[in-house]
């Protein structure tokens, strides 16, 4: 039996165009996550603005003067594949192989699922590259690659399909999140550590609350390994979409008190896998470094946010031993 592994992500715009931004908001801006009556911007809504001044943010994102954002993410994918290809051919006696697909950009999912055709995978392991299993991003990533899967299967090809659908409490990956955090920085009483999660609290009422049961865990086992300190961890959640501030009052009201105080150092975290993901470093990262300037008129605390995942050999072990197990 040939397993078939489909990461898959948001990805980013094809081009720097308005029908390509176009085309990336309305798929981002689809999800359950910004609907009208959290009064977040929702499809119906972005459709009725002119793309180009609305899209301007999106633009400085993905496409900032002379950097070739797309291009990273794309190379730091391919990289992260290739790597990961190769971690499943030494440890795992299963025969392997490796796809990525986004739902935005190239390759798209549909590529994705006529690669996984072509090497004859008699079962297909979808995997979004988000550690926490968050519904609101995580279901339209998995409605979207079984449809594509479902598009490129015919009489001759019609694999079994599984998910996984998270890792973060996969052996290693809160000493892989630590490592990345500690790399640089010696966090003392004086020093705070913020890890950013998607969407606001009021989200967080998923009927077993697995979600909020896995910031828990995550933040307890880095409180361990970190010996930083329960109360020194933060957890801030965060919509990048919100019309309005992109922080909840919480996270706003703690870095402010971060300011002029005692705190004389911050780190902010957020496990995702590429540098240009929303809640990157940068996107959020970025953003809470301008708070910092915007609203300290002198003395504020050094401020640096954690890489992001990428192709990071540890975090490739630990998808790959969570890829293993459940295969």
């Amino acid at each position: 039996m040939k397993h078939g592994i489909l990461l898959v992500n948001d990805g980013v715009p094809a081009e720097d165009s308005p029908e390509a931004l176009r085309r990336y908001a309305e798929t981002i801006l689809g999800t359950d996550l910004f609907t009208e009556g959290l009064g977040i911007v929702n499809t119906g809504m972005f459709k009725k603005i002119t793309i180009p001044a609305k899209a301007k943010a999106w633009r400085n994102h993905f496409f900032p003067g002379d950097r070739d954002v797309v291009g990273e993410y794309r190379a730091t994918a391919e990289s992260l594949r290739s790597k990961l290809s190769a971690y499943l051919a030494a440890s795992s006696r299963k025969d392997c192989a490796v796809a990525m697909g986004f739902r935005c950009g190239s390759p798209s999912l549909g590529d994705a699922a006529t690669r996984l055709k072509e090497e004859k995978c008699d079962s297909i392991l979808i995997v979004p590259l988000h550690p926490l299993y968050f519904k609101p991003l995580v279901d339209p990533l998995l409605a979207d690659a079984r449809l594509a899967i479902e598009q490129a299967a015919d009489a001759h090809w019609s694999p079994r399909v599984k998910e996984l659908l998270s890792f973060c409490e996969a052996p290693g990956f809160a000493k892989t999140l630590a490592d990345r955090i500690m790399k640089d920085w010696r966090p003392k009483s004086v020093s705070r550590l913020l890890l950013l999660m998607p969407s606001q609290p009021r989200l967080l009422s998923d009927s077993d609350n697995a979600f909020a049961k896995q910031v828990e865990h995550l933040k307890t086992q880095l409180e361990k390994l970190l010996n930083l300190g329960y109360e020194r961890i933060h957890v801030a959640y965060v919509s990048d979409f919100d019309n309005s501030k992109w922080t909840g009052p919480f996270a706003e009201k703690t870095l402010m008190g971060w300011i002029g105080g005692a705190v004389k150092d911050v780190r902010t975290a957020n496990p995702v896998f590429c540098a240009a993901d929303p809640l990157g470093e940068y996107d959020a990262g970025f953003k809470i470094g301008e708070f910092f300037v915007a609203n300290s008129a002198g003395k504020r605390p050094e401020y640096r946010f954690v890489p992001s995942f990428g192709d990071d050999d540890g975090f490739v072990k630990v998808l790959g031993g969570a890829i293993a197990k459940a295969l």
